[in-house]
């Protein structure tokens, strides 16, 4: 994918004197030159913005009236400092962030909290099309961003890795899409109980679905 990607170096005068224009400058470089302007542009800085105190949601501001066909995002990446989040934490937060409130709702839930998607022999997609989702929406399968817009939609947020906890606390006051937590786990009579959970909050008392043959399939692939 490193043709999605760009860099800003910067020099030791330009960390002394602070870079927010060179930032502005850079994307306005970078958005002329592109044959075609992307939906979103994302500006991920490194621990050493810390020291400078750089002001974000200005630059973001400045960014919007220049280019208003075009959003933007900051993620933050510091793994140095004890009193702030890991990059993973951040990174979700931040790929999650354009999501807004939508009370159309569709019948999918959204896979939160890993980079990569399920692998689709996991009974999770039989399961939740079982109850009626008609999709469980991960975002690195998303097509485009009309098509990443439809998580506003979704009934569900489901957290399978405390990664993503932050990402699922902003969009439920954001976005107002509520989450249930279930962590990924190897213990079959907790995974039979997050599945009750899920149904429960959905409002069944009963899962019309046999998990037979995935637990057996489990238990052959333990045993071997």
């Amino acid at each position: 994918l490193k043709e999605r990607l760009s860099y800003l170096y910067v020099d030791q005068s330009d960390i002394v004197n602070g870079y927010d224009d060179l930032i502005v400058q850079a994307c306005g470089e970078l958005l002329d030159a592109l044959d075609t302007k992307p939906k979103v542009l994302m500006i991920v800085v490194s621990c050493i913005d810390d020291l400078l105190g750089t002001n974000h949601q200005a630059i973001v501001d400045e960014l919007e009236i220049a280019h208003p066909d075009v959003r933007f995002v900051f993620a933050h990446m510091n793994p140095i400092s004890l009193d702030s989040k890991p990059p993973i934490i951040t990174a979700l937060d931040a790929m999650y962030s354009l999501l807004e409130y939508n009370p159309h709702k569709l019948n999918t839930v959204n896979l939160v909290g890993c980079f990569a998607d399920l692998e689709k022999t996991c009974e999770l997609y039989a399961f939740f099309k079982s109850i009626g989702i008609e999709r469980v929406i991960h975002i690195s399968e998303t097509k485009d961003f009309t098509d990443y817009k439809k998580m506003e939609q979704s009934k569900l947020n489901l957290l399978i890795s405390p990664a993503g906890k932050l990402a699922c606390e902003n969009m439920k006051k954001k976005a107002q899409i509520p989450y249930l937590q279930e962590f990924v786990t190897y213990d079959i009579n907790e995974i039979e109980n997050q599945y009750k959970r899920i149904a429960a909050f959905f409002g069944l008392t009963e899962i019309p679905f046999d998990f037979t043959p995935y637990k057996e399939k489990a238990l052959q692939a333990v045993k071997r």
